[in-house]
């Protein structure tokens, strides 16, 4: 039962996170002035979750943002590591808990204009 709840709630929050999340930081990378879909594929966590109270005043994130992950993503062919923000930190520990329990990426699509 536990189980079952835990990967509802990991899929869930995962649906959440695809959907309604943030892109600051990476929305430079979403191309909206033309009509075909772009997308960041995300391949893995690098490190993670940081709150903005472990960065103190470095904080460089958006001021709604509590967590952020440097993760490893690929978009038009080219690979880097990004800070990814997130709004609450239980949502970053979800894509945690994604990528120790599979290999595959997560995928978030461009929104077409």
């Amino acid at each position: 039962m536990k189980v079952k709840l835990g990967v509802w709630l990991t899929r869930y929050g995962l649906w959440l996170a695809k959907k309604g999340m943030d892109l600051s930081g990476v929305t430079d990378l979403l191309d909206t002035t033309n009509s075909t879909k772009n997308c960041i594929t995300i391949h893995s966590v690098i490190g993670g979750p940081y709150t903005q109270s472990d960065a103190g005043t470095n904080w460089q994130g958006p001021y709604e943002a509590e967590a952020y992950l440097l993760v490893k993503l690929e978009y038009d062919s080219q690979i880097e590591d990004r800070e990814w923000y997130f709004e609450t930190v239980e949502e970053a520990f979800g894509w945690v808990r994604h990528f120790k329990t599979s290999i595959d990426p997560i995928v978030i699509e461009g929104r077409p204009d």
